[in-house]
C-alpha cells in the first residue's frame, strides 16, 4: 500500500512547490511595485518640499520689496534657503552670487558663508571649467536638515490653516 501512496504523495510535494514558487514570484512583484511607488512618493514629497521652500523665498523677497531694504536681516537663513531653492532646481551657486542672495554686505556675507562652513552646513569647492571660480553648495547634513523642516513647516502651515 506504501508503494501506491507514495506518487500521489510526489505529485502533492511537486504542487506545493509549484505554488510556493509562484508566491515567491508574486511577492517578488509586489515588492518592486511597492518600491517602485515608494520611490514615486519619495520624489513627490521631495518637490513639495522644494516648491514650499521656494515659495518661502519668495515671500521674504516680497517682504523685502514691501517694508523696504535694511529692515529685516537674516543673512545665513537667505543663503541656506537660496542653496536649497537652487540645488532643487540643478543650479549651481557661486559665492558672490549667494553673496548677493543674503542681502547682507559682501564683507558680512562672507562672515556668514565661512560661519556656515566651519558648522558643516555649506562646503565651497571649485569649477570643473574654471579653476578661479568657486560654488557653494549644501551638505548632506543641511539637507536632510532642510528635509525635516520643511516637512515640519508643513505641518505648520497646515494646521494653522486647519485651526482659523
Amino acid at each position: 500500500m506504501a508503494a501506491k501512496g507514495e506518487p500521489a504523495l510526489d505529485l502533492a510535494r511537486l504542487e506545493a512547490s509549484a505554488v510556493f514558487s509562484h508566491l515567491r514570484e508574486a511577492a517578488e512583484r509586489v515588492t518592486n511595485i511597492l518600491a517602485v511607488a515608494d520611490d514615486a512618493l519619495k520624489d513627490e514629497r521631495r518637490a513639495y518640499r522644494h516648491e514650499l521652500a521656494a515659495r518661502l523665498l519668495a515671500a521674504r523677497r516680497g517682504r523685502s520689496r514691501i517694508f523696504g531694504d535694511g529692515l529685516f536681516s537674516d543673512p545665513a537663513w537667505e543663503m541656506l534657503l537660496d542653496l536649497y531653492v537652487r540645488e532643487a532646481r540643478g543650479v549651481e551657486t557661486g559665492v558672490s552670487s549667494l553673496g548677493l542672495a543674503s542681502g547682507a554686505p559682501p564683507s558680512t556675507a562672507l562672515r556668514w558663508l565661512t560661519n556656515l562652513e566651519r558648522r558643516g552646513l555649506v562646503e565651497r569647492y571649485r569649477s570643473q571649467n574654471d579653476q578661479r571660480v568657486r560654488y557653494v553648495r549644501l551638505t548632506r547634513t543641511a539637507l536632510e536638515s532642510f528635509d525635516v523642516y520643511m516637512d515640519e513647516a508643513s505641518r505648520w502651515l497646515y494646521s494653522s490653516v486647519q485651526g482659523s
